[in-house]
């Protein structure tokens, strides 16, 4: 074979190889974590107190798996996402769950109001800083029973 050829058919092998990986890398299975233990449980307000009070500390549970108690402030429904904002009406701060697509089916009989168990990994926070509340954001949420 000529060195051209045998150039053209290496590319193709690593274009063909690259694209395998990429395909396996987005087509990941999602971890359910309807059955994992939580690294710690927290009502809506001892997590908002410990965003105020202690960011440092508050870190330290970023990227964990944590059940949150509280009462549901607002339901977010959107053509393919729920989202289940858990708060109280004496503040604006409020906890943001992205519900995990494999349990919509369990929110048909919750309500603005209701108590309820999440459980989540915390991804992200906004802090309070103009008097507008503390914004908590948990991914891959399921409710507990």
């Amino acid at each position: 074979m000529n060195k051209k050829l045998k150039i053209f058919l290496f590319v193709i092998v690593v274009i063909v190889l690259v694209g395998f990986g990429v395909w396996k890398y987005v087509n990941l299975e999602k971890t359910d974590y309807l059955e994992v233990k939580t690294f710690k449980t927290f009502t809506f307000q001892e997590l908002n107190n410990k965003l105020e009070n202690d960011t440092s500390q508050f870190l330290k549970i970023r990227d964990k798996l944590i059940t949150i108690n509280g009462e549901i402030k607002k339901i977010i429904k959107d053509s393919n996402s729920i989202n289940i904002e858990l708060g109280d009406s004496t503040t604006l701060s409020s906890v943001v769950c992205q519900i995990d697509d494999r349990h919509l089916k369990e929110l048909s009989n919750l309500k603005e109001g209701n108590n309820i168990s999440v459980k989540g990994i915390l991804t992200g926070f906004e802090k309070d800083v103009l008097g507008i509340g503390n914004k908590i954001d948990l991914t891959s949420c399921t409710i507990n029973n």
